[in-house]
């Protein structure tokens, strides 16, 4: 996929996460380790850190590669993103 495009067009505000626990998970970084190194590696990379009270928190849907661009299209906070500009349909 284009970087900010999509393969549907998606309206400024439209939210496109939510996060549903079971799906996405919350865990220290210590609790990682509980799962094994491969685990604890795969989270080091793919979750982020909650600056609030310092928990890994993963989306295990495709939700964890989006909004990775300089200028993202996107918006997040703990429990929804949207889309912070029209986001068009990928041309092919």
């Amino acid at each position: 996929m284009v970087s900010g495009s999509s393969r549907e067009d998606i309206s400024q505000g439209t939210r496109i996460y939510e996060f549903v626990n079971g799906i996405d998970i919350v865990m220290t970084r210590e609790q990682t380790f509980a799962y094994g190194n491969e685990f604890a590696r795969f989270m080091n990379i793919f979750a982020y850190v909650d600056p609030a009270d310092r928990t890994m928190v993963i989306s295990v849907d495709n939700s964890r590669f989006m909004n990775h661009a300089d200028h993202p299209n996107t918006a997040w906070d703990e429990q929804f993103g949207w889309a912070t500009r029209n986001i068009q349909k990928e041309k092919k």
